[in-house]
This record gives structure tokens, sequence and C-alpha cells, in this order.
């Protein structure tokens, strides 16, 4: 079943989770596509944070600057988003 919080615009995810110990976000993210000549395997590519709360962030470099002092959230944030798009890209499949 595909997740209902990933959604895909073009190129670009948007997925919905939680941040630094319960913040609601909504986060727009890219993706590298897959090379099988190479064994390569894409995964997240670049993330930024675009929504706290349901409500649009003008300057969201506060947050990213909490985010990036926080030992380990960058990497808990893109496996989190690589296991939505791995769940949704299997579901387009099917």
């Amino acid at each position: 079943m595909r997740p209902n919080r990933l959604r895909r615009e073009g190129s670009e995810y948007e997925a919905d989770m939680t941040v630094l110990g319960g913040l609601p976000v909504t986060i727009r993210f890219t993706v590298s596509e897959d090379d099988p000549s190479v064994g390569y395997r894409g995964g997240v590519e670049d993330w930024w944070i675009t929504h706290l709360g349901g409500r649009r962030l003008a300057n969201p470099a506060w947050l990213q600057r909490r985010i990036d002092s926080t030992p380990g959230e960058d990497q808990r944030i893109r496996v989190r988003l690589e296991e939505e798009e791995i769940d949704t890209l299997e579901w387009e499949r099917d």
C-alpha cells in the first residue's frame, strides 16, 4: 500500500514526518537514479524543509541549523525518506 504522506511532483518527492523529537514538517527531496550497469542504487540526493506544522516556512534556515547541530538527525531523516521513496516506487510498479 502506498504511504499517504508521500507525494510525487515531477522529479521531486514530498513527505510529512517529524524531526528533532516531534516537530511535524514537510520535506521536499530529490532522488538520484539507479545505475544497474555499475551496481549503484539511487538514494536521496538532496532534501529541504518546506513546511512546519502545515504552515509554509518563509525562512527554514533556523530549523536546518538545529537539525545540522543534532548528531545523527540528518542521517535519520535521509533513511526515513529513502524508506518512503522505495515503498512508493514499489507500489507504483505493482
